[in-house]
């Protein structure tokens, strides 16, 4: 005869054989899920990464995912109304990850919206303080000229940076007249990533104010080299000739 006691564990065992397959599929579809963004296949990551949202309790890391792939197919409402669902399921759930936050505070960015950027940054700073939130702000003071606040949150990092923080880090500081220490922080930013465009033309533009032409023409033309017709490299060549002749 079955007791009530033995029922209970049958069904206890029913309930943890579900809750073990339904982990091995979510599991499977993020690692499915994953090899179709790598593989630049955004709409087939999407549908399922939502496959893996309707399964899966609320889980910020998906929607941020289910976003990254809006913003991929250039759906960028789409992106921001996801972005911020996932930052409603980590105020919910207070999982300790910023990431909501700061990929909607680059797009602000990216669109011209400095103070809603700047008031995410800052949102992401109260979950987490990593080397992408501290860079992030740091990028939206500079972007604001305010240049003291930019370098306290630079000079905030604890970890090893990489070389876009450097490189801001560094343009941060010559905006301060710091040259010299500008120099140092552009020249580690190139020594981790020679072939950054965004690197040699700021490390350029940076040995044009220090009357240092023939290397800032050097870099150039390496990046001219490297991104051939970029309007914007070739305007800083054009204004290394200028400066170094004495034009302007």
């Amino acid at each position: 005869m079955v007791t009530e006691e033995q029922d209970t564990r049958e069904e206890e065992k029913e309930s943890q054989d579900i809750a073990s397959r339904i982990q091995a599929m979510l599991h499977s579809l993020r690692g499915e899920a994953l090899d179709l963004w790598n593989e630049e296949k955004y709409l087939d990551a999407l549908d399922i990464y939502q496959e893996i949202n309707e399964y899966s309790i609320p889980d910020s890391t998906i929607v941020v995912k289910i976003a990254e792939c809006y913003d991929k197919l250039g759906r960028k409402e789409s992106c921001i109304k996801a972005l911020r669902k996932a930052i409603v399921i980590e105020v919910d759930r207070a999982n300790g990850n910023p990431t909501p936050y700061l990929r909607l505070s680059q797009i602000f960015i990216n669109i011209g919206k400095i103070e809603e950027a700047e008031r995410l940054g800052k949102q992401a700073k109260e979950v987490c303080i990593n080397r992408d939130v501290l860079t992030n702000l740091g990028h939206i003071y500079l972007l604001q000229s305010r240049y003291e606040e930019s370098l306290s949150e630079y000079e905030d990092l604890t970890v090893i940076p990489d070389a876009i923080h450097i490189l801001r880090h560094g343009i941060v500081l010559g905006h301060l007249g710091r040259l010299i220490d500008a120099e140092h922080k552009m020249h580690y930013a190139l020594g981790k990533e020679p072939e950054n465009r965004e690197i040699l033309v700021e490390y350029g533009r940076l040995l044009i104010r220090s009357k240092r032409f023939q290397f800032a023409k050097l870099l150039l033309e390496e990046a001219n080299r490297l991104f051939p017709d970029d309007t914007e490299i070739l305007a800083a060549l054009a204004e290394t000739d200028a400066v170094s002749e004495g034009v302007i």
